[in-house]
């Protein structure tokens, strides 16, 4: 028989071990009331690109995005690179190759490992697309009008990816070149309705459901305007011709380009006129210039082409 005494004792215990239990309980409760669930993402207070071996993504208004775990320690956000620089293409030139922005705060380019390729990265969905990997990605820096991407693979055939919502080839990789002429639109970004291209020897201009527009053209594509376009042949001479590569003017020249509906034309002769292509008329006089003299053609308030030597306006031809 427990004495009265054990008894009290026990009943001490027991008592003792509640009270514990329940302080631990309310400690533990405690603990999940206040726990932050993101207090890994509160690790990364200066917002750093790559932190603790991730890359943060935040959007304009600093709210992260997502992250990415880096496999090996060459890990960042891909950057861009033109290669337009290498054909005679007027196109945009971005004064340095930075890093591919993140599109529509879903999608970025990654280059972690394996050289220098790039691959697709969804933030929203956490999925990294490394099977199809990019030798190169190009949106010309100030980016391509409908969330387009001309990208390469490890062959150097190039298509067109579009991010607008779920990714898609919007021009199929087969392409030894594509390009953009330097045309910018209302935002900034390169007017992206018809892309220039090479394949098997050819140039075309071809549109976004890849018709083929041209045909026939075995000199680079420099410009194109309306009906005519302007090549530079292997001799280095420049030459208008039409999108069935006949000729649209006889002569050749050291230097052409258009302005609106006009051709800024320096001949072999280094003789510069202003030449209209709806009338088929030079409109301007003729001026011997030298191969360092600037010749500048812009374009007035007034819509008139304004001719200019060297700093000086020599013509303005009425618009």
């Amino acid at each position: 028989m427990i004495s009265p005494k054990a008894q009290k004792a026990a009943a001490v215990v027991i008592v003792l071990l509640l009270l514990l239990c329940l302080s631990f309980g309310g400690y533990g409760l405690f603990l999940h009331l206040t726990y932050d669930e993101d207090a890994d993402v509160a690790e990364n207070v200066n917002k750093e690109k790559y932190f603790d071996g991730k890359l943060w993504f935040y959007n304009e208004q600093g709210a992260l995005l997502g992250t990415y775990t880096c496999d090996t320690e060459n890990c960042d956000i891909g950057k861009g690179s033109t290669d337009d620089e290498a054909y005679a293409l007027e196109s945009y030139r971005p004064t340095e190759n930075d890093y591919l922005p993140i599109i529509n705060d879903r999608y970025v380019f990654i280059n972690d490992g394996e050289g220098e390729s790039l691959f697709l990265y969804d933030i929203v969905n956490a999925m990294a697309y490394k099977t199809n990997r990019y030798n190169s990605v190009k949106n010309y820096g100030v980016g391509i009008a409908g969330d387009h991407f001309i990208v390469s693979n490890d062959n150097n055939q190039y298509g067109v990816l579009n991010l607008t919502t779920n990714p898609y080839l919007l021009i199929s990789i087969n392409y030894s070149f594509i390009g953009l002429p330097n045309d910018l639109d209302e935002n900034g970004e390169v007017i992206s309705d018809y892309f220039v291209t090479l394949r098997d020897g050819y140039w075309n201009i071809i549109d976004k459901n890849q018709a083929v527009l041209t045909q026939g053209i075995t000199d680079e594509i420099v410009d194109f305007n309306g009906e005519s376009i302007i090549v530079l042949n292997s001799e280095g001479y420049y030459r208008l011709i039409d999108y069935n590569g006949r000729e649209r003017l006889s002569e050749i020249f050291n230097e052409l380009s258009f302005i609106g509906r006009y051709l800024n034309c320096t001949t072999l002769a280094n003789e510069f006129y202003l030449y209209d292509i709806t009338t088929n008329q030079e409109v301007s006089e003729r001026y011997t210039i030298s191969p360092t003299d600037e010749v500048l053609t812009s374009v007035d308030p007034n819509n008139n082409i304004v001719i200019s030597i060297n700093g000086t306006v020599v013509e303005t031809i009425t618009g």
